[in-house]
């Protein structure tokens, strides 16, 4: 498949975030309509969006996608997350040579360290993330080495500086109250190994972030949503995963403002909504 991808920047003002999606076909059927409805024709999404080779499911999955954003007139900007094929990844960026590669028709992945402007705001999209459970998974099939976000693709975010907007799959360290805890913890209980795998995914999106500075912060991985505004007045945002409420945020690229999208038939509450900081406290596991 050979396309050039349109100009993010449509002229809108309004776009929505998304977090995980697993390659949920049931889910998009739900979210996508959802997210047209709010009168957002930009979706960026986070990683873990699900885009594999070599499968009918796959190719459903992508095909029912891209026939969602024909209908309603959306494209989506896939930044990647650790449960994605990389071998296929890396084909698409050497061969589109640092451009958006089309995964179908409306449905775009971004390269690493890609940047762009969009209603005067400046974006990075900073894909990668490791996954704990590598030693449970198949290198090849549903795992690849080159998940992780590297050194140098590190060093290439901090040289080319600020921007208003990144959009991640990992989390810097400090993030959200959730996700300070989820780290804090080891609620999987995952051996030493994979955990300092996983933290050192953790320290490098943590330089990466704390050079570039964005304004919003915006990622996934966790499957948990949550948000935290900091005293320098940057703001992280946390996304939950398919079929859970906290999957979307609808953005103002003129002001930053964010509101969480409802999709009905979503598991759960947006905790933001909710007293969930004095909830937590009380009792971890509700």
């Amino acid at each position: 498949m050979s396309m050039h991808a349109p100009s993010i920047d449509r002229g809108d003002r309004v776009i929505a975030v998304a977090g995980d999606w697993h390659a949920s076909t049931a889910w998009v059927k739900q979210v996508i309509p959802k997210i047209a409805a709010a009168g957002v024709r930009t979706i960026l999404h986070v990683g873990d969006f699900g885009f594999f080779r070599g499968s009918t499911p796959a190719d459903h999955y992508l095909d029912t996608v891209s026939a969602l954003c024909a209908k309603h007139d959306i494209e989506i900007w896939v930044t990647d997350g650790n449960h994605e094929d990389h071998a296929w990844r890396l084909e698409l960026e050497a061969a589109y040579r640092g451009r958006p590669a089309p995964l179908r028709p409306h449905v775009w992945l971004l390269p690493r360290n890609f940047r762009w402007t969009h209603a005067g705001k400046s974006f990075l999209s900073f894909g990668g993330a490791p996954s704990v459970d590598y030693a449970n998974r198949f290198p090849g099939r549903d795992w690849w080495s080159e998940e992780v976000v590297t050194e140098r693709q590190v060093d290439e975010a901090i040289a080319a500086g600020h921007a208003d907007i990144m959009v991640a799959h990992d989390s810097p360290n400090p993030s959200t109250s959730t996700i300070d805890l989820i780290r804090a913890g080891n609620r999987g209980n995952w051996p030493l190994k994979a955990l300092a795998y996983a933290a050192e995914g953790e320290w490098r999106v943590t330089r990466a972030y704390d050079a570039v500075q964005p304004d919003l912060f915006v990622h996934g991985h966790y499957h948990e949503d949550d948000a935290r505004s900091f005293d320098d007045g940057r703001t992280i945002v946390s996304l939950n995963r398919d079929r859970f409420a906290g999957n979307v945020i609808i953005v103002n690229l003129d002001t930053l403002d964010y509101e969480w999208l409802d999709v009905p038939g979503a598991q759960g509450y947006v905790r933001k909504l909710k007293n969930w900081d004095a909830a937590f406290q009380v009792d971890p596991e509700s």
